[in-house]
């Protein structure tokens, strides 16, 4: 660079140039790696010198769909060869390095990358699409955002489609919002509704809905900046001819952030090809498809069905958003939208990703400087209060929907086996039947939609117990007497049918015989436990050791047991895994209270069982549940009259296989079952 203009020869540092520069940087570092493990070179100055590039660089470089070119081979060069090579890595580190701090200083892609990426959307997109047609009410919400309105609403002026209005929702705008809106001189009426307050999206904008007018509704953030005329035009024409009930639009990111932005993903990248889920602290959570990646793809420019989309630009037909009662409140910005989409499909409703409408979005900048203490607190509420609403059905369509290589499934199905030893003969054939099915084995079982269990020995706190939790055993069943955590597997495999027969006493139901091509075997088990009602009961104990030495885990193996005879699928959790994405799995709970506030899901049929410390003063927990029930009749009639509900009687120690009043014995008035926990209890003594 010199005298502030670019140099003719020295090429612009766009991101897809960076990238380029970076893949070389990579492959210096491999050319590196194998001339040090070959003795011919000490290496130490160059790698350091690439490791201090890719702190300056700051930028990703995944998501590159290209091939890579072949490195060359230097394992038989000659000494004097290798140094040469040597000597133009280091020569053309100094080049990117250069390349990338003026592209650094420049602040990423310039204007014109942004306007050769305009035109390759624009060709994309084809014909012109009518300017005419059904009535759209484009609803934005605006808080303090001038910076952004000087930006979207020149673009939304520009927009071909004639038959629209703007309503603006404002939540109390302190900045000069309003005054830029007044003077837009836009080419469609525009409506102004003013809050006092700043209310939440899903308040302010069934707010702004409800002042509409229009057949269609289009909710348009305020970060949005439409690129080309066509766009509104072409989401209609959509939305018409495929019957959808919503249709979303393909976002990128721009050059540079504006307003306090931050970005997970490079500019001039795809930021929403549509929403799909993937398994995110041990629950399914949406996140949107191909961010990241080249936008121009065929996947990002086409025209197809998706499980959710982003409410950033989302057309929709009025009656649809009516009837299911618009946006849900409670929610603090964040996954409103998916969960309108969830409920839109819920009603049979068809959502539709629309590739020819391309617009930039400016993502989050008017939070761009929320602070983490406000936005950890505000994204853990939002993900409890979908996983409390949704997890259930979502859970078994996302896996149901994987099972048959569906796309709800961001990544596809991934697998975890946790095995007894690298040659472990039972892992090696999960392994062997997994990937014959099509599925994806990882490493980290953090991530795994599936954990399958190959070894008896391990530990309760070792295994994740995400999603679908499988015991594969594949030898002999006796060295699983003493898993502590094979009653929570939620599939059992057994190689030999004579073991599925003494396993079925413990577990409370029969395990699947491993019969055929085991791929056959594991599809069934899966789908057949899919199809199964699914709960869980819920302990007060922190962790298992702790569990182990009290009286409620065995009295919910009891409660465990006989509803899996029953023919449900039960899982037991302790008090860490109460709350979390993963606590929405289950169709309903069982909390088995003593002294603690148990958590309550809109998603769940939600069961307090109280089964000790009787205490007046948990009226409010009661009134919380579904159903009630108390271990003893003169409380249960006590909280009764107290919470003005109904609550039954569910006495202890009434499991059948342990307690059997009716078997010939002496008479008494009062059976007092007690655990000593490995120590004195002054109940205990009191009584005797």
């Amino acid at each position: 660079m010199t005298g502030g203009r670019r140099d003719p020869l020295t090429p612009e540092p766009t991101l897809e140039r960076i990238r380029e520069l970076e893949d070389e940087v990579s492959r210096a570092r491999r050319k590196v790696e194998l001339l040090r493990s070959i003795g011919r070179l000490a290496a130490t100055d160059a790698a350091a010198s690439i490791d201090h590039l890719r702190r300056r660089t700051e930028m990703q470089a995944g998501n590159i769909e290209r091939i890579q070119r072949s490195l060359d081979s230097v394992n038989s060069m000659p000494v004097v060869r290798l140094a040469r090579a040597m000597r133009r890595v280091r020569a053309r580190l100094r080049r990117v390095q250069a390349l990338v701090r003026g592209a650094r200083r420049t602040g990423g892609p310039t204007r014109g990358a942004e306007g050769r990426l305009v035109k390759t959307l624009i060709a994309q997109a084809g014909p012109t699409p009518a300017d005419r047609g059904p009535h759209v009410s484009i609803v934005m919400l605006n808080r303090d955002g001038a910076a952004l309105l000087r930006r979207c609403l020149p673009a939304l002026a520009r927009t071909a489609y004639r038959d629209a209005e703007l309503v603006l929702v404002d939540n109390a705008s302190s900045d000069d919002s309003i005054a830029i809106v007044e003077a837009s001189g836009l080419p469609y009426p525009m409506r102004l509704v003013r809050n006092a307050t700043n209310l939440s999206f899903s308040d302010a904008n069934n707010a702004g809905v409800a002042a509409s007018s229009g057949e269609l509704i289009l909710l348009l953030n305020n970060d949005i900046e439409p690129m080309e005329p066509g766009w509104l035009g072409r989401m209609v024409e959509t939305l018409v001819e495929t019957g959808a009930v919503a249709v979303g639009a393909r976002l990128l990111y721009p050059g540079r952030p504006i307003g306090g932005g931050r970005w997970t993903f490079p500019p001039l990248s795809l930021q929403h090809g549509g929403i799909a889920f993937r398994l995110i602290e041990g629950g399914y959570l949406p996140v949107p498809i191909g961010a990241g990646a080249d936008p121009t793809t065929p996947a990002a420019a086409g025209t197809h069905d998706a499980p959710a989309l982003t409410a950033a630009c989302l057309l929709l037909r009025r009656s649809a958003f009516d009837t299911v009662g618009g946006f849900t409140t409670g929610y603090d910005y964040g996954l409103e939208d998916v969960d309108l989409c969830l409920k839109l499909r819920a009603r049979g409703g068809r959502l539709v990703y629309e590739g020819r409408a391309a617009l930039w979005h400016h993502e989050s900048a008017t939070r761009g400087a929320e602070v983490r203490d406000v936005r950890v607190p505000r994204v853990r509420g939002n993900r409890a209060r979908f996983a409390g609403t949704w997890g259930p059905r979502l859970f078994r369509t996302i896996v149901g929907d994987a099972l048959d290589g569906g796309t709800w499934l961001a990544d596809g199905l991934r697998v975890h086996v946790l095995a007894a030893s690298p040659g472990d003969l039972a892992a090696r054939a999960a392994v062997d039947a997994l990937e014959a099915e099509g599925w994806t084995l990882i490493d980290d079982p953090t991530k795994a939609d599936i954990e399958v269990v190959t070894d008896p020995t391990a530990a309760a706190g070792a295994i994740a117990r995400g999603p679908v939790l499988v015991a594969w055993i594949a030898g002999d069943a006796t060295a699983w007497a003493a898993s502590e955590w094979l009653p929570d597997a939620d599939i059992v495999l057994v190689a030999h049918g004579e073991d599925a027969t003494e396993l079925a006493a413990r577990l409370g139901a029969v395990p699947t015989a491993v019969t055929g091509p085991a791929t056959r075997s594991i599809r069934a088990a899966l789908d057949a436990w899919l199809a199964t009602p699914h709960l869980a009961i819920e302990l007060e104990d922190e962790a298992w050791d702790r569990a182990r030495l009290g009286g409620d885990l065995p009295y919910a193996r009891d409660l465990q047991r006989a509803l899996r005879r029953r023919g449900l699928a039960v899982r037991v959790r302790l008090r860490p895994e109460w709350e979390g994405p993963l606590a929405g799995r289950e169709d309903a709970t069982i909390a088995l209270m003593g002294r603690a506030s148990h958590p309550t899901r809109m998603g769940q049929v939600n069961v307090l069982w109280q089964i000790s410390h009787p205490d007046p003063r948990i009226a409010g927990d009661y009134r919380r549940f579904d159903l009630v029930f108390a271990a003893s009749r003169p409380f249960a009639a006590y909280m009764s009259r107290v919470t003005g509900r109904p609550v039954g009687v569910l006495l202890q120690a009434t499991d059948p296989a342990r307690f059997k009043p009716g078997c010939p014995g002496p008479r008494h008035e009062l059976l007092f079952v007690a655990n000593s926990r490995r120590g004195g209890r002054h109940v205990i003594a009191d009584l005797l």
